[in-house]
């Protein structure tokens, strides 16, 4: 994605990740702004519109057998269908 993004290749986009992610974390950490890495250190804000959750695991479902619902839910593997 980040090559797409800013017109180079997947190997030179890669480098940058790589030299640029300790530039980031220090600035971060500079900031007190580190991202937590256990619930314990988690500290919420007062509004609890503020906080969100993303779960990117892909859970099973049986095989519909209409074929409009199949390519709806085909999850882009060879053998499964899944929905997030």
């Amino acid at each position: 994605m980040p090559g797409a993004v800013f017109g180079i290749s997947q190997p030179k986009a890669n480098l940058w990740i790589h030299c640029l992610h300790p530039i980031l974390n220090q600035s971060l950490a500079e900031l007190d702004e580190l991202p937590a890495h256990q619930m314990k250190e988690m500290v919420f804000a007062e509004n609890a519109e503020s906080l969100y959750f993303h779960d990117g695991t892909e859970r099973p479902i049986p095989r519909p057998c209409d074929p409009d619902q199949q390519r709806l839910y085909y999850s882009g593997k060879k053998t499964a269908r899944g929905q997030k």
